[in-house]
């Protein structure tokens, strides 16, 4: 089965920008936090090539996840709401933000992610298909 890849090459541009965008905004939060640095930074502290690198690796996302995402779809429908997503973006982010904030504790950051994701776990209706694996 092939991919369904857009033939708007608006919709490329967008996943390139946005990629690039919020991935060098993630890439912030661990800059501020210390977690890393760039020897040559330009702007923000971070390299020239933080963002085009975000927006090319969205666009690698795009692409393969459009091989896959149809084979999956089959096995396990998931229609997710725009509250879902946004609710799952900001996990993301806050897991981000808290891999800046305890990177010097390792140990505790570990433990705090166990805990953080069985609770996840034990609240999803559908825990018995999450744990399950995608394949028969």
């Amino acid at each position: 089965m092939l991919p369904q890849l857009s033939k708007n090459p608006l919709t490329w541009l967008k996943i390139l920008l946005v990629g690039g965008i919020c991935g060098a905004l993630c890439d912030q939060i661990h800059v501020q936090g210390e977690v890393l640095w760039y020897a040559v930074p330009v702007l923000l502290d971070q390299a020239w090539w933080v963002a085009p690198l975000f927006g090319g690796a969205s666009l690698v996302m795009y692409v393969s996840t459009s091989v896959w995402a149809p084979w999956s779809e089959r096995l396990a429908p998931a229609p997710k709401a725009n509250g879902e997503i946004a609710r799952e973006l900001l996990w993301f982010v806050a897991m981000y933000a808290l891999s800046a904030g305890m990177h010097r504790k390792p140990l505790w950051l570990c433990a705090l992610y166990a805990v953080l994701f069985v609770r996840r776990l034990v609240r999803r209706r559908d825990r018995g298909e999450a744990l399950r694996a995608p394949w028969p």
